[in-house]
């Protein structure tokens, strides 16, 4: 038999280990739902060197432009010709430039380029994408650095890497950049950016970018490499919808866009070594959204045109289904072709049709047999590869773990001993290895874990529940009534008291989001970086409301107990904690659901998941706290004292 109180409520000091134990298991069902969606890695600081191998630039100028949110099917034919609203949705320009220099043609007598499909790797927010494109890598949602906070880009990049080779920037358009890097000491050849937030507004960033590059395209010798980033067509998804009028008129202004700036470099001949990119950093779904699962916000195109090329290739247009080009092999093409080295965390491959593309201009026409030399390219990524995946060593951070590190040795061995053979098979078996590593820890989502976590939070709440309200039924008639006058009492003081804790957080200036951490507090009393001093005391600040939430419940059982036996303080104490324990863990459980509803949705990495971390963490700290305030008065307590004075 259960040992009872004199109110017939369970031993205070057994209900708290029953208590503690809930706790337990709800953090380990936390973590477990954790470890399924938020996906996370360890940035590397290291940078990348020039090899003494490593070949001169192919190309001498390079424009990109960004159609923010442009979706795959947008350049090509529709399969579907009753479909009215998907048929007039077209990019014709970047299909007509991207079927090949046709051979009936004769008036096309130079310019040369394709589509590809771009496909990109979750998460699909235009900041991730960004990383994603300039490093080569697989950005997560918890990138952690060295650093405590910001949205700077602190690994290795491709417009560091350019910068830091004395090639001249300009860019225009989406301030997001402006959060990655320091656009007026990077770009040095202009910036020009604009508010990206207001989605209502489809002009502003796209006609600054207009003119911005129409302006750099008849300077060509104050530059290298030109970027323009348009955010209309993604705002008008977000506002209007992917298959409205509103988009059409958009998307037909857009492909205006593309062919002014082809238009430009084919008729200047100093872009006879150049090179243009016109993509979409993610698509969207019919609703405007791009979280990342259908294949409609994961795929976009890429257009990769040379201006001025003459090779003996023809292009068949529409004929051909596009080839993938994973976004992760953006940064290593771009970094060969512009002759500067590819970041160090890059996890891509060197594109082999732009390759071969890039030396169809003036510069590369002379350079003899192209395969060999995308042989090198080849082998020179593959070392960069194994670089990187030995910067990890064997430490916890590493995502190869032992096995795959050794098996990954193996195959770069076979690489290095077939480094003089005219072949790319074993480098391809090394770099796929590798990538496919990379993304199962990164960049998919362990539903199977978020799952089990899940199920197992509704357990634990359920056990929270128990434990705040089991005595109820074990009343005798007599005793309901007052009873369920002294349960409604005891919660409504916790929920007043768990209020009150949230109010401390929101009423302190903080936010559900990690840019809203107070990091100055963690420098207080420190002259050095101390890692952990510094981080508890950004935490004890973060989660002050909780800490004074834990000392307060014993002193209102105090008050509300003070003729009674130090037992009915005990009792109280541990009553209330409980009560607020589960309104903690109902909380932390409703973020979790939304977390898990709207995995895929464009928000979840700026809303749901920052959500989901902070009620995680405050939770458990709330309850560490508070069993160790009511574990406190089991002993010899003051306030026992205090009662039998």
């Amino acid at each position: 038999m259960r040992r009872r109180g004199r109110d017939g409520d369970a031993s205070p000091a057994r209900r708290t280990r029953a208590w503690t134990l809930a706790t337990a298991m709800k953090f380990t069902a936390l973590r477990l739902f954790a470890s399924g969606f938020l996906l996370a890695r360890v940035e590397s600081p290291s940078r990348a060197t020039a090899r003494p191998d490593a070949a001169r630039a192919i190309v001498d100028k390079a424009v990109v432009l960004v159609v923010d949110g442009a979706r795959h099917d947008w350049t090509t034919a529709t399969r579907d010709e009753g479909d009215e609203a998907r048929r007039r949705l077209k990019l014709p320009s970047a299909r007509r430039y991207g079927g090949g220099r046709r051979c009936e043609d004769a008036t096309n007598e130079r310019g040369r380029g394709m589509v590809f499909k771009f496909i990109a790797d979750a998460p699909t927010t235009t900041q991730q994408r960004l990383k994603g494109l300039l490093t080569g890598g697989l950005p997560t949602f918890i990138d952690a650095s060295a650093s405590f906070g910001g949205t700077t880009l602190g690994e290795d990049n491709l417009i560091e890497q350019l910068s830091a080779n004395g090639r001249r920037m300009a860019i225009s358009g989406d301030d997001t950049w402006s959060e990655l890097f320091d656009v007026n000491a990077t770009f040095r050849a202009g910036a020009a950016m604009y508010p990206s937030f207001d989605v209502k507004d489809t002009e502003t960033v796209d006609a600054g970018v207009r003119a911005s590059m129409a302006a750099a395209l008849r300077a060509p010798d104050d530059w290298d490499v030109l970027i323009g980033h348009m955010l209309g067509a993604d705002h008008v998804g977000h506002t209007h919808g992917a298959t409205t009028d509103f988009m059409r008129a958009k998307l037909e202004e857009n492909d205006r866009d593309i062919e002014n700036v082809v238009e430009a470099m084919r008729a200047d001949e100093k872009y006879a070594d150049a090179m243009v990119f016109v993509f979409g950093d993610h698509g969207m779904t019919d609703n405007g959204d791009h979280g990342g699962g259908t294949p409609e916000e994961v795929e976009s195109f890429m257009l990769a045109y040379h201006p001025w090329a003459k090779g003996e290739n023809c292009g068949n247009g529409d004929g051909e289904d596009d080839d993938d080009f994973p976004q992760i092999d953006f940064a290593p093409t771009m970094a060969t072709l512009l002759g500067v080295p590819i970041p160090h965390g890059n996890l891509g491959k060197v594109n082999e049709k732009v390759f071969n593309l890039a030396h169809e201009g003036k510069r590369a026409s002379g350079r003899g047999d192209v395969f060999a030399a995308y042989v090198r390219a080849m082998h020179a990524n593959a070392e960069q590869i194994w670089t990187y995946v030995q910067s990890y060593g064997d430490g916890k951070t590493s995502p190869f773990g032992a096995e795959h590190t050794t098996r990954l040795a193996a195959l770069m061995k076979v690489v290095r001993a077939n480094k003089s053979v005219d072949t790319t098979e074993f480098v391809l078996d090394f770099m796929n290895e590798v990538a496919e590593l990379a993304r199962a820890k990164w960049a998919q989502f362990g539903l199977l874990s978020m799952t089990v976590g899940f199920i197992a939070l509704v357990v634990t709440l359920t056990a929270h529940a128990v434990l705040a309200y089991d005595k109820v039924d074990d009343a005798r008639d007599g005793d309901l009534d007052l009873m369920i006058a002294r349960v409604g009492t005891e919660t409504v003081v916790a929920s007043g008291l768990w209020l009150a804790s949230t109010v401390v957080f929101f009423g302190g200036g903080h936010t559900c989001s990690f840019d809203g951490l107070h990091f100055a507090v963690a420098f207080t009393g420190f002259r050095k970086f101390n890692f952990y001093g510094m981080g508890f005391l950004l935490g004890f600040e973060t989660w002050s409301g909780e800490i004074i939430l834990a000392v307060a419940i014993p002193l209102f059982a105090f008050a509300m107990t003070q003729n009674e036996p130090y037992e009915s303080f005990q009792r109280l104490t541990v009553r209330v904690s409980m009560k607020v324990a589960l309104f903690r863990a109902f909380a932390a459980t409703c973020a979790a659901l939304c977390a898990f509803i709207h995995r895929r949705h464009l928000m979840v990495w700026a809303i749901f998941a920052p959500k989901f971390v902070f009620d995680a963490i405050g939770s458990t700290v709330a309850d560490v706290c508070a069993i160790v305030a009511v574990a406190s008065s089991f002993s010899r307590h003051p306030l026992e004292r205090v009662k039998r004075e």
